[in-house]
C-alpha cells in the first residue's frame, strides 16, 4: 500500500506539474499572440508613414522645382526690364543731349548770341548733359 500511496502521490505531482506547464504554456502562447499582433500593427504603422513620407518627398520635390521655375522666369523679367530700364535712360539722355545741342545752335531771336553767349550756351549744356548722365548712371546702380 506504501509503494502505491507513493506512486499516487509522485503520479499526482506530475500532473500538478504537467497542468502548470501547460496553463504556462498557454500564457506564453497568449504573450506571443499579443506580441506578433502588436508587431503586425507596428509595421502596418510604418508601411502607412512611409507611404506618407513618399508622397510628401514628391510634393516637396515638385514644389521645389516649380519655385525654381519660377525664379529663373523672375530673373529673366528683372534682366528684362533693367535692358529695358538701361536703354530708354540712355535714349532720354541722348534725346536731352540732342535737345541741349539744338537748343544751343537753334535761332535766338533776330539779334543771335555771338560767340561769348554761344559759349556760355555750350557750357551750360555739357554740364546738363554731366548732370544727367551721372544721374542716369545713379538710377541704374
Amino acid at each position: 500500500c506504501d509503494e502505491a500511496s507513493v506512486d499516487a502521490g509522485v503520479l499526482q505531482e506530475l500532473l500538478s506539474k504537467l497542468i502548470n506547464a501547460r496553463e504556462d504554456a498557454a500564457a506564453w502562447q497568449d504573450e506571443h499572440d499579443r506580441i506578433l499582433a502588436e508587431g503586425q500593427n507596428l509595421y502596418t504603422a510604418y508601411s502607412a508613414k512611409c507611404e506618407r513620407l513618399k508622397l510628401v518627398q514628391r510634393s516637396l520635390e515638385t514644389a521645389q522645382a516649380e519655385l525654381a521655375g519660377a525664379r529663373e522666369e523672375h530673373a529673366a523679367e528683372v534682366s528684362a526690364l533693367k535692358a529695358d530700364k538701361s536703354g530708354a535712360e540712355a535714349a532720354a539722355a541722348e534725346a536731352a543731349e540732342q535737345r541741349g545741342v539744338l537748343a544751343c545752335t537753334g535761332g535766338f531771336g533776330a539779334e543771335g548770341l555771338g560767340a561769348e553767349g554761344l559759349g556760355e550756351k555750350l557750357e551750360a549744356a555739357a554740364i546738363s548733359n554731366e548732370l544727367l548722365r551721372a544721374e542716369v548712371a545713379r538710377q541704374a546702380a
